[in-house]
């Protein structure tokens, strides 16, 4: 996925990472990147039989990155 926005040269891409290492993969490429984009949202997961609100990537196994 390549998508012109930012300045000359610089474009969106997505980037694949794996299962449950979203969050680390983007504190990483923050640090290379322009910008780096993880869409995250509530969720309930049952937890030993209760419904437990949690925080997880809208996009499971994805994020976004600018790179120029």
């Amino acid at each position: 996925m390549a998508a012109s926005m930012g300045g000359a040269g610089t474009q969106w891409y997505l980037v694949r990472t794996k299962a449950g290492e979203e969050r680390r993969a983007n504190a990483h490429l923050i640090h290379f990147a322009d910008e780096a984009f993880l869409p995250l949202m509530k969720a309930q997961v049952r937890r030993y039989s209760r419904l437990v609100e949690v925080i997880v990537p809208l996009f499971a196994c994805y994020l976004f990155a600018m790179f120029d």
